[in-house]
C-alpha cells in the first residue's frame, strides 16, 4: 500500500510527534505510513522540479523499509 501524503504548512502532530514546516523539504513517519511534505521548501525547489522527485523517492524508499520490516539506520 502507498504511504500517506500530508502538506505541513503549521506546527502539526504526527505519529512521530509534532513537527514544524521549517523541519525540511519532506519526512517519512513510519508509525502512521505518512510522507510530511513542507510547502516552504516547495516553493524554493520550483525552479528544479527534479529535487522533488528525489526527495519523494527517498521518502517513498523509507515506506518500503518499513513495509519489508527492514530497519533504517540514516535518513
Amino acid at each position: 500500500s502507498p504511504p500517506g501524503l500530508r502538506v505541513v504548512d503549521d506546527t502539526t502532530a504526527t505519529g512521530c510527534g509534532l513537527i514544524d514546516p521549517l523541519f525540511g523539504p519532506a519526512g517519512y513517519c513510519t508509525i502512521d505510513g505518512t510522507i510530511y511534505v513542507s510547502p516552504l521548501w516547495l516553493d524554493v525547489s520550483d525552479q528544479d522540479s527534479a529535487l522533488w522527485y528525489v526527495v519523494l523517492a527517498h521518502e517513498w524508499g523509507h515506506h518500503l523499509q518499513s513495509l519489508l520490516g527492514l530497519e533504517s539506520t540514516a535518513s
